[in-house]
């Protein structure tokens, strides 16, 4: 089979897979089936009457049981059906190209000056002697994700505000390829700040209606009429915030106010979105949804953005990063993909809560590897170092055969946890 007809085959298997999923999600009224359904119509279909009515369908089950929930859920399983009928080989191809594009190699991903939303080389900031950020080397594109981490004080909300163009470098050379239209090689800061989206981490005070102040931030990015309806709709649907209209900003709850900033930012379709702390008010289930709508956005295929997060919720961050930027003291102590976070690593790491004490701890793993492996307590987890052929499997058997409890155990010999525990 050619290579373009097995992609185009695949692709389709994995939508219509996806479906599957989503229709048994409808069924069971899962956590977050609403929005899963929505973002499977805006990610597969054009077609923009079938993203009002995945919308309409979205309003109306939320004051609605019964036998007509039953029928508006129907509604959903037959936007599934048109969807899938509608999906053309044209699109699967679309979709394909793109994915396949962003496996490629570092150098042929950023040939195409278009996709990148924000490069820098050498980029420095300092405040007198006391804190200099930098040099810092990124490049992001579209559709990537950068985690940015680092222990508080270390310049992750500094370097936010020199890429939003709120502070200005000390040194260093930036750009903005798929948002500067000009052919000068100064920056266009209008043009640039005009795409560019801010949810700072100290959120500021909305006055008004809450619906109104969403329809005017379309408005001043030229988004007008029905169209400016239809994107608001949308949004307040995608976040579940249609409950919460008719409250007033002091009545929001934190995790609800972040909510209606994300829609703020999203509802005129930035080209780059920066985050600064977005889970530190949510609750596990608000941050879990939150997460997968950004990473959604994000990879949207016909409107990509460039996502910039910063979060000390370190696993929830890797779950969702392209990228990976660690700052510690304002240098950057990591910076390349995700994927590649432990590959000059000397040791495995693993992380265990259990009952025991660890003398007994160490007496129940003795013995049963090659060399001896040191543990640490930090007051809620022990941590095990070993060598690198020692994998989470084999310590897992150990602990297993050797009767020990597990309460909590996880592999962080490629998580961004171990270059906390680095030393300074």
């Amino acid at each position: 089979m050619p290579h373009d007809a097995r992609m185009t085959r695949q692709m389709m298997n994995g939508i219509a897979t996806e479906a599957t999923r989503l229709r048994k999600a409808i069924e069971t009224e899962s956590v977050g089936f609403q929005s899963r359904v929505l973002s499977f119509v805006r990610d597969y279909s054009a077609d923009a009457d079938l993203e009002r009515a995945a919308i309409m369908a979205n309003l109306k089950l939320s004051t609605l049981t019964g036998a007509a929930r039953d029928a508006v859920k129907q509604e959903l399983y037959d936007l599934i059906d048109r969807v899938l009928a509608a999906y053309s080989p044209q699109a699967v191809q679309k979709l394909a190209a793109r994915r396949e594009y962003t496996d490629l190699d570092e150098t042929s991903r950023y040939l195409d000056r278009k996709t990148i939303a924000y490069r820098c080389c050498r980029l420095t900031r300092s405040f007198g002697k006391s804190f200099t950020l930098g040099p810092i080397d990124l490049t992001l594109r579209r559709g990537d994700i950068a985690g940015v981490v680092g222990e508080n004080g270390n310049g992750k909300t500094t370097l936010f505000r020199l890429i939003a163009g709120e502070l200005a470098a000390d040194g260093g050379e930036l750009e903005y390829p798929g948002l500067d239209a000009s052919s000068t090689a100064r920056i266009d800061w209008p043009e640039v700040k005009s795409r560019i989206a801010y949810v700072p981490q100290e959120l500021p005070r909305w006055r008004g209606h809450l619906k109104q102040i969403l329809q005017y931030e379309a408005a001043i990015h030229g988004i007008r009429g029905a169209e400016n309806d239809y994107e608001v709709d949308f949004i307040v649907e995608r976040l579940g915030l249609g409950a919460h209209l008719g409250k007033r900003w002091r009545e929001l709850s934190g995790g609800y106010k972040f909510r209606f900033a994300l829609a703020r930012a999203l509802v005129w379709r930035p080209e780059l979105m920066i985050l600064d702390e977005p889970l530190a008010n949510l609750d596990v289930n608000a941050q879990l949804a939150v997460l997968r709508d950004i990473k959604a956005m994000a990879t949207n295929v016909s409107h990509p953005i460039a996502v910039f997060i910063s979060s000390q919720h370190l696993h929830e961050i890797e779950a969702i990063a392209d990228r990976i930027l660690f700052l510690r003291k304002g240098e950057a102590s990591f910076n390349d993909r995700r994927v590649r976070l432990g590959d000059d690593r000397q040791k495995n790491v693993f992380e265990l809560a259990c009952e025991l004490p660890v003398p007994a701890l160490q007496a129940a793993i003795g013995g049963r590897l090659p060399l001896p492996v040191p543990i640490t307590q930090d007051g809620l987890h022990y941590t095990l170092t070993t060598e690198t052929d020692v994998s989470a499997t084999d310590v897992l058997q150990i602990l297993l055969e050797t009767g020990v409890r597990i309460q909590y155990f996880r592999d962080i010999s490629r998580s961004t946890k171990g270059l906390f525990r680095s030393p300074n």
